[in-house]
């Protein structure tokens, strides 16, 4: 059981990190958009 639980929390942690890095992305485009309006 510990084994199992281990492999589903690496996988959904690299998932946390890769959603943190698109929103972070995502953050400073828009950022970097709302510069160029404004």
């Amino acid at each position: 059981m510990g084994c199992i639980q281990h492999q589903q929390k690496v996988p959904f942690t690299i998932l946390v990190i890769l959603l943190a890095k698109q929103v972070k992305f995502l953050i400073v485009h828009l950022i970097q958009l709302n510069c160029y309006l404004f």
